[in-house]
């Protein structure tokens, strides 16, 4: 097995030339918001959600729920384009009220501004990262954000990649933030060092570099 890199401090930036966070579950508490979408979504055509339902599109792209959840709905492979545009509309719904920063997480990336260049890349598609980012108070502090619609999501490199491509910096020498084993699957895909912060006890980062309980520990 190869060795893991050297973390000499838990503060960032520490020696990373950069910063690239994830966002759902992350930077912010929407990942409730996304059970409660598939609840909706599931309840329109009379079908139990389960914990393996839930577990089985954990920090996937909108495309790969949505061609499961026509397995689990009885809905035609031809629609599965149809089932994800309800899909996002349920959520988009529920983005409106606003969301939550997840602790540490307004503190960490206001201390970080202006010190490394920062980028948001997420499985999640433009125009709801818009609406998210419009409801916490450091989205200003990021230089690039890359999204679902612009390259192959998570767990494909090509996100991390694309942000790092962005921002003028060598992959082996950023941090990712990551929440969910997708997440951490795609940042270390691309060459990024790795710090796990778990949204759902349940599904351990058994390949980051680091896991912390929050993004305080990071402070």
């Amino acid at each position: 097995m190869p060795s893991r890199p050297v973390l000499p401090s838990l503060q960032l930036p520490g020696h990373f030339a950069a910063v690239v966070a994830d966002m759902d579950g992350l930077l912010v508490h929407t990942e409730r918001l996304w059970l409660q979408a598939k609840l909706v979504l599931f309840g329109r055509y009379g079908v139990e959600l389960t914990e393996a339902d839930q577990a089985a599109v954990f920090g996937a792209s909108d495309m790969a729920s949505a061609t499961y959840f026509a397995g689990r709905l009885g809905v035609a492979a031809q629609q599965v384009p149809d089932l994800r545009d309800e899909y996002l509309a349920i959520i988009s719904d529920l983005f409106e009220h606003g969301v939550e920063p997840t602790p540490g997480a307004i503190e960490l990336f206001e201390r970080l501004a202006g010190t490394v260049p920062l980028a948001l890349a997420s499985n999640t598609r433009r125009p709801l990262v818009d609406k998210v980012l419009r409801s916490i108070p450091f989205a200003g502090h990021f230089d690039v954000i890359v999204s679902g619609d612009e390259a192959t999501p998570k767990p494909a490199p090509d996100l991390y990649l694309l942000a790092c491509r962005r921002l003028g910096v060598d992959p082996a020498k950023a941090v990712a933030l990551e929440d969910s084993p997708t997440g951490v699957a795609a940042a270390k895909a691309a060459g990024l060092t790795c710090i796990g912060v778990p949204s759902d006890p349940r599904e351990p980062l058994e390949q980051a570099d680091l896991v912390v309980s929050s993004l305080a520990e990071l402070l």
